[in-house]
């Protein structure tokens, strides 16, 4: 039995149940508007399903059926997925996960964009050790948030110590050229988001809040 597999459409104002979009074959995870409020995305962690969903039809334009888990932020069960301003491009973070000795790793894996109109795939970076997904304005550079795993060393009591290196890292949104990386300083990101005028990046971290 799936828990939570149903994809429902609340009125915020008065808590009526609007309509049912559609179903998972898993628990949904995840769900998000894009900024126009046209079309909304839900995502299943554990079997890598996506929908895309036209709010004025309640008609999925496209589901995404990934090759492995999705990969879900620090401490966090919500999958690694986000969609961008106009509602045309997606992406999603893949699992990976790195055994050493008696332990595993959980890391970002593959970071796959597509176009939503096309169903297709746009570009795909490996290995891309991303935890934060954010799009900017439309127009603008699309952004992970992501740590570098090095210098692996298992113990003999089974743990592993590991060096992180986080970094910023800021995507061209059509072909996936990055066009720089920032180090962000300590702390993985627990949440991240342009300001509206995609001018000044919100990185929060148990450290504290900078903008970028």
């Amino acid at each position: 039995k799936v828990f939570g597999g149903e994809v429902l459409l609340w009125n915020a104002r008065t808590g009526a149940l609007v309509r049912t979009l559609g179903r998972h074959d898993a628990s949904v995870r995840f769900v998000a508007f894009s900024r126009d409020g046209k079309t909304l995305v839900s995502a299943s962690g554990e079997n890598g399903q996506i929908a895309v969903w036209d709010m004025r039809t309640g008609r999925a334009i496209e589901t995404f059926d990934m090759d492995a888990e999705l990969a879900t932020a620090a401490g966090v069960v919500t999958p690694l997925v986000a969609i961008s301003d106009d509602g045309r491009t997606l992406a999603v973070v893949e699992k990976r996960v790195i055994k050493a000795g008696r332990s595993n790793i959980t890391l970002g894996g593959d970071l796959v964009v597509f176009d939503v109109r096309t169903g297709r795939r746009k570009w795909v970076k490996s290995e891309s050790g991303l935890t934060r997904l954010t799009f900017a304005p439309v127009g603008r550079p699309f952004v992970g948030d992501g740590k570098r795993i090095s210098q692996i060393e298992p113990r003999d009591d089974g743990s592993v110590r590991f060096r992180q290196n986080g970094e910023l890292v800021f995507f061209n949104v059509d072909t996936g050229e990055v066009e720089r990386t920032i180090d962000p300083g300590r702390g993985s990101a627990r949440g991240l988001a342009f300001l509206a005028d995609g001018d000044v990046l919100a990185r929060f971290s148990y450290t504290g809040l900078k903008f970028i």
